[in-house]
């Protein structure tokens, strides 16, 4: 490996990008204009997610609330998630939405935060990042236990 690795030259990167369908904004407004919640469940990173969910109308241009250490925080402008001042605990998560936050989680938090965070973001997260297939399911299976 060493051997094919050796005496390369960086030439520069590749970006590759699927762009919207022109549509899909449109679609996502009716839907949520007909009382349907609306969410982005995705493996993609949570800042690719957000972009996608602005460019739909599911996120403003604030900065969302992120799950962090079991808490729901002001991300900063970069995205990252920061303790500054007090976080909202779990069980807020359904104030802060109707409030007009919108909430952002990966994965690896909900698992870290447990299973009342997972009932919490399917019920109230604008964006899931960073789910597995299994990750999806499971919120997908807490929404319909919901609905019942």
């Amino acid at each position: 490996r060493s051997a094919a690795e050796s005496g390369l030259l960086f030439a520069g990167f590749a970006l590759f990008g699927s762009p919207l369908r022109p549509e899909a904004e449109e679609v996502v407004q009716l839907l949520r204009g007909s009382g349907v919640r609306c969410a982005v469940i995705t493996g993609d990173a949570g800042p690719t997610a957000c972009h996608v969910a602005r460019a739909v109308g599911l996120l403003g241009p604030a900065a969302p609330l992120v799950l962090f250490r079991g808490q729901w925080v002001q991300a900063s402008e970069t995205g990252e998630a920061r303790l500054h001042g007090n976080g909202h605990g779990l069980g807020e998560a359904a104030r802060l939405r109707e409030e007009g936050f919108h909430m952002v989680a990966t994965e690896a938090a909900l698992e870290e935060a447990g299973s009342q965070a997972w009932a919490e973001a399917a019920e109230n997260a604008s964006v899931l990042a960073r789910m597995s297939p299994r990750g999806k399911a499971r919120i997908v299976d807490l929404l319909r236990e919901e609905r019942r």
